[in-house]
């Protein structure tokens, strides 16, 4: 098998904890319906304590990423720095890849934009359907662009984080006909059994309720899509809730487009600005009275 450029490689990072049989089924779908295997590479982040991941192939492209028990957002940050791709899935082991020449759908669609700057997925199968990308693919400039791939939080839900960015920036790909079913327990699929790893994730989503969290993160996203904004080629629509601070930056020269205030500018809801204007005006007053 001929090994790709990073140009061309597709990484596929998923954590996996005791389901050798998830894992061989993931790779061998994605392998069979895929244009070019050679441009596949598999990277797996495995617990300590696990001892059931499967032997595989020589011919595929993988590496094995063994640690202790974390966050998933830690272990996905941890497969983007060890990925060589430039276009990245963040995935997981409970998926099948269903469609023929999957990865040149992918590909033909990141071709589209010059930036990169986008999310892409395919039809899960679902309850979500097109509403949440649970298993995305990005470029690497996208990471690139922000800093990290996943932001650190309990339970991570990069899917929903990476999806209402891409899709307030006006850069959310959907595709409907191209199917990565998510063989999931909560979708009544046979094959999907209530293991331990799936008891995990649900006893800590109620100890823990990361979408309170996510809620708490709002203005992090906001940060997100002002750096994202600055390297598409087009500006996106303005969102009503910072549309202030972002009418009043574009009316600034370009050159003060990238600067620290104007970024903060950017990032500030009309409200809070409203607020921050008039304590300046106050101060400003009372500077002209002493």
């Amino acid at each position: 098998m001929i090994l790709s450029e990073s140009s061309d490689l597709i990484s596929i990072l998923v954590p996996t904890r005791n389901r050798p049989e998830n894992v061989i089924r993931l790779i061998n779908s994605a392998v069979t319906n895929s244009n070019n295997p050679g441009n596949l590479e598999f990277i797996f982040y495995v617990d300590d304590d696990d001892k059931s991941f499967p032997d595989l192939e020589s011919t595929i492209r993988t590496k094995i990423i063994y640690g202790p028990r974390m966050w998933l957002s830690i272990m996905q940050n941890i497969l983007y720095a060890n990925a060589s791709g430039d276009i990245l899935m963040y995935a997981a082991d409970d998926i099948e890849f269903q469609s023929k020449d999957w990865d040149i759908r992918i590909k033909q669609e990141f071709e589209k934009y010059n930036d990169k700057i986008l999310l892409v997925f395919g039809n899960d199968k679902g309850t979500y359907g097109e509403k949440i990308a649970t298993h995305g693919f990005l470029h690497r400039k996208w990471i690139e662009t922000l800093g990290v791939f996943a932001t650190p939080m309990r339970l991570s839900l990069s899917d929903q984080w990476h999806t209402e960015n891409a899709r307030k920036i006006g850069r959310l790909v959907y595709l409907p006909d191209l199917i990565i079913k998510h063989i999931h327990y909560r979708q009544g699929e046979k094959e999907a059994f209530f293991d331990n790893t799936y008891k995990d994730v649900y006893l800590q989503s109620n100890a823990w309720r990361p979408a309170i969290t996510y809620k708490k993160l709002k203005r992090e996203r906001r940060i997100d899509r002002v750096l994202l904004s600055e390297a598409m080629s087009n500006l996106p629509k303005i969102e009503f809730q910072y549309a202030l601070g972002e009418i009043i930056s574009r009316k600034l020269p370009k050159d003060k487009y990238h600067s620290t205030y104007v970024r903060r500018l950017r990032s500030v809801s009309n409200i809070n600005l409203l607020f921050l204007v008039i304590k300046y005006a106050i101060k400003r007053t009372a500077q002209k009275w002493k």
